[in-house]
């Protein structure tokens, strides 16, 4: 697993694939470009892509408020921005 303690940069731009239901919420960082980040809500009303800002925020170390969902907001491929 990879874990950035310390982001030394003004923005981060990451592509993930949300897999909703799943038993146990994690973040997984393959050799693939896309980070899979499991997340165990139905994507109904926002919950999991709430999930998915605060799964990465506790990966990443930032706050949730810095995780923005820019693409894919009603798909399972998004674009996030982590911003300092």
């Amino acid at each position: 697993m990879v874990l950035i303690r310390e982001l030394i940069f003004l923005e981060m731009k990451i592509t993930v694939k949300v897999i909703t239901n799943a038993r146990r919420p994690r973040v997984e960082v393959g050799s693939a470009p896309i980070w899979r980040v499991y997340v165990s809500v139905p994507p109904e009303k926002g919950r999991a892509n709430e999930q998915v800002r605060e799964l990465l925020a506790q990966h990443l170390g930032v706050k949730a408020r810095q995780v923005v969902i820019s693409k894919g907001k009603k798909s399972q491929h998004k674009t996030i921005i982590i911003t300092k």
